[in-house]
């Protein structure tokens, strides 16, 4: 976890090689954010990452702000 977010993140692993269920194919989790959080953009050799807002708003890149 980058040093800024250790107060503001958190992430569990539900499937995947540290999950509770295991699965080499596939790594699926949780990740919490605080309120004004900023996440930066970074990216994983050899996956695709997606996000799904569950609640309250998101915003990208300053195109707009996204909500559930």
């Amino acid at each position: 976890v980058p040093k800024g977010l250790t107060n503001s993140y958190a992430y569990a692993e539900l499937a995947g090689a540290q999950g509770p269920v295991v699965s080499h194919d596939i790594i699926l989790g949780v990740v919490l954010f605080a309120p004004g959080c900023t996440y930066p953009a970074h990216a994983h050799k050899g996956i695709t990452e997606s996000y799904v807002c569950l609640s309250g708003a998101v915003s990208e890149n300053h195109q707009g702000v996204y909500v559930p």
